[in-house]
C-alpha cells in the first residue's frame, strides 16, 4: 500500500508509483502486506531535511527513513500491514538530474524511487561491494517494470 503526499504544484501520476511499488514487490519477494509514505517536495524542503537529519546543507533527490520493525513484530502479526517508511524526493531535482544526464524525466524518477524503496529494506551504498548489489538490484527491478 502507498500513499502519497504531493506537496509541490506539479501534478503527478499516482499510477507511476504505485506499479512501481508493486514491481518491487514481486521481485523482492515481499510477501507480507507492506505500507509506504511517499512525500514528493521541492528543493528548500528537502534541503532542510538532508540538513537535519544528514548534516548535509546541500538539495539531494532523495531521502529514505524506514521503520524500525523488529523480527518479533513480523512474526507475531503476520497479517498486519507492516509500515516499510517513508521516502522523500524532491522533483525539481530529479528533473534538473534528468536533464544533466540526458535521461527521461520519468525513467530517473523510477531509478531514484527504487533506490529510495532499497534504502528502506537495508540496502546501502558506503563500500564498493554495498554499491556494486545495490546498482544490480536497482537495474534488476527497472528492467521488470510495464
Amino acid at each position: 500500500m502507498l500513499s502519497i503526499s504531493n506537496l509541490t504544484q506539479q501534478k503527478i501520476d499516482e499510477g507511476f508509483f504505485e506499479n512501481i511499488v508493486q514491481t518491487f514487490a514481486k521481485v523482492m519477494k515481499i510477501k507480507e502486506p507492506v505500507e509506504i509514505s511517499l512525500v514528493l517536495v521541492g528543493p528548500g524542503r528537502i534541503k532542510k531535511l538532508n540538513y537535519q537529519y544528514r548534516k548535509k546543507n546541500r538539495v539531494t533527490d532523495v531521502l529514505s527513513f524506514p521503520y524500525q520493525l523488529t523480527k518479533k513484530e513480523f512474526v507475531e502479526s503476520p497479517d498486519k500491514i507492516k509500515q516499510l517508511g517513508e521516502i522523500v524526493i524532491c522533483l525539481a531535482r530529479v528533473k534538473k538530474q534528468a536533464k544533466r544526464l540526458e535521461r527521461d524525466f520519468r525513467k530517473e524518477l523510477a531509478l531514484v524511487f527504487v533506490h529510495g524503496l532499497l534504502h528502506l529494506l537495508g540496502y546501502d551504498h558506503q563500500s564498493k561491494e554495498q554499491a556494486e548489489k545495490m546498482k544490480e538490484m536497482e537495474e534488476r527491478i527497472l528492467k521488470e517494470l510495464k
